[in-house]
C-alpha cells in the first residue's frame, strides 16, 4: 500500500537505522534535510537547516555506537546527538563536497572515531567523544598506500579494522595509518 505523506520524503536517497529501530532518511534536496520514521507510533519528524539550504542536501547518514547521527550534507558535516542537539563540523576538509553516486559511507571504530569515504581519501575525525568541544578534535585525510584516492565505501570489521573500497581495489587501514590494498 502507499501512505501519502505531506512533504516528509522529498527525494529520499539514504537510510540508516538507530538503536530504537527508527529509520532515518536523508533527502537530496535544498528543502530536504533528514526525516525520522518511528514505527512504534507510525510518525515522522523532520530536521531541516533553514527552508532552502545546501545543509539540507544529504549525501550520507551514519549512526555511531552512542546513537549520534552523522550527516554529510552539501556544506559541512553535522553530528546530531541522541538528544537531538546538532554539532556542526566546519573544518576545511569537510566543506562542500558531496560525491556523486555511489554516495559516501560512514564507519565507526571501537574508539568511536568517525570515518567517511571521500573523493580525496579516507576522512578521519577523532572527536574524543566530546562533540561540543572542537578544540581537541583531530581531523585528517588518509591516502598513503591507496591506488586511488576515491573511497567508494568504508566499514569497520568486528576486530575494529577499517576497510575501504576504491575503484582500484579494496583494503584496510593499518596501525601506521597506511593502507594494505588487495587488487
Amino acid at each position: 500500500s502507499i501512505n501519502w505523506l505531506s512533504d516528509t520524503t522529498i527525494n529520499p536517497n539514504f537510510l540508516a537505522l538507530d538503536s530504537k529501530n527508527r529509520i532515518w532518511i536523508g533527502h537530496w534536496a535544498t528543502d530536504g534535510g533528514i526525516s525520522c520514521y518511528n514505527p512504534y507510533d507510525n510518525t515522522f519528524f523532520i530536521y531541516r537547516w533553514g527552508e532552502q539550504s545546501y545543509k539540507n542536501v544529504i549525501g550520507a547518514i551514519g549512526i555511531d555506537h552512542y546513537d549520534t547521527k552523522w550527516i554529510k550534507n552539501g556544506e559541512n558535516l553535522i553530528a546530531l546527538d541522541s538528544l537531538g542537539n546538532p554539532y556542526e563540523f566546519n573544518h576545511p576538509l569537510l566543506l562542500g563536497e558531496i560525491k556523486p553516486p555511489p554516495y559516501p559511507s560512514f564507519a565507526f571504530d571501537k574508539k568511536n572515531r568517525v570515518y567517511l569515504g571521500t573523493l580525496n581519501g579516507l576522512l578521519v575525525i577523532d572527536h574524543k567523544n566530546t562533540l561540543g568541544n572542537f578544540s581537541d578534535d583531530e581531523i585528517k585525510i588518509i591516502t598513503s598506500g591507496l591506488l586511488s584516492p576515491i573511497i567508494n565505501s568504508c566499514c569497520c570489521d568486528r576486530n575494529g579494522k577499517i576497510w575501504v573500497a576504491t575503484p582500484n581495489g579494496a583494503g584496510y587501514l593499518k596501525n601506521d595509518l597506511t593502507f594494505e590494498i588487495f587488487t
